[in-house]
């Protein structure tokens, strides 16, 4: 009753995204990249440390490889 069904649709792929300065967006992007296995630039990154300043140290615990421009 209070639950959420998402059916997917086509498979991600590789692409510049633009997180909009939305720490929920950008940390949400970054988790279906990372889960997709295909690499993405997340601009805007730095909008993380508004709730979660150790969120890509966090992401790289979990095996994540993340570089920075």
């Amino acid at each position: 009753e209070d639950g959420l069904l998402i059916c997917g649709g086509k498979r991600l792929c590789a692409a510049k995204i633009d997180g909009c300065n939305d720490h929920r967006i950008v940390m949400a992007l970054a988790v279906a990249v990372y889960a997709a296995g295909l690499p993405a630039l997340l601009r805007g990154a730095e909008a993380v440390n508004k709730s979660w300043p150790a969120f890509w140290d966090t992401l790289r615990g979990l095996g994540a490889k993340i570089d920075t421009e």
